[in-house]
This record gives structure tokens, C-alpha cells and sequence, in this order.
């Protein structure tokens, strides 16, 4: 994870070559819920490695996605 410290230094760069842009984002007070919805977004760009038909059973129930991304985590944590 990144430090304090490091995201100051990332703001810092994006400062000097957004001067106008990091203004406005200081004026921002929702970040929790941007990070959020960012979460959520990073997550459904795993659902880009499926085709049509296993998104819709993901969508359905009829796949556990959840519980498959568990045990995918299990079995590495495992093969460590």
C-alpha cells in the first residue's frame, strides 16, 4: 500500500503539471465514495475476461463468483 507520503509526492507531480485541475480537486470532499465507485470499477474489469453467456450466469446466481474468486485466493495462499 502506499504511504501518506507517497500519495503527497503523486499529488505533488499531477500539481505541477495540473496546477488548475489539482485546485478544483482540492475543493472535492466526497473521495471516500470516489474510492469507492473506484473499487467497484477495478472489480467488473475481471468480468472482461468472460464471454456473454458466463457474465449472465454470474449475473443469474447460477455462478458464485465470490466464492470461486475465495478459493482462487485459498489455492494461492496455499501454493505459497
Amino acid at each position: 500500500m502506499q504511504t501518506v507520503r507517497d500519495i503527497a509526492e503523486v499529488l505533488g507531480g499531477y500539481a505541477k503539471a495540473n496546477p488548475a485541475d489539482i485546485a478544483k480537486l482540492g475543493e472535492c470532499s466526497d473521495w471516500p465514495a470516489l474510492a469507492k465507485w473506484e473499487q467497484t470499477r477495478r472489480a467488473a474489469r475481471l468480468l472482461e475476461l468472460f464471454d456473454d453467456q458466463t457474465v449472465a450466469a454470474i449475473a443469474s446466481g447460477e455462478i458464485d463468483l465470490q466464492t470461486l474468486c475465495q478459493e482462487a485466493a485459498a489455492g494461492q495462499k496455499g501454493a505459497r
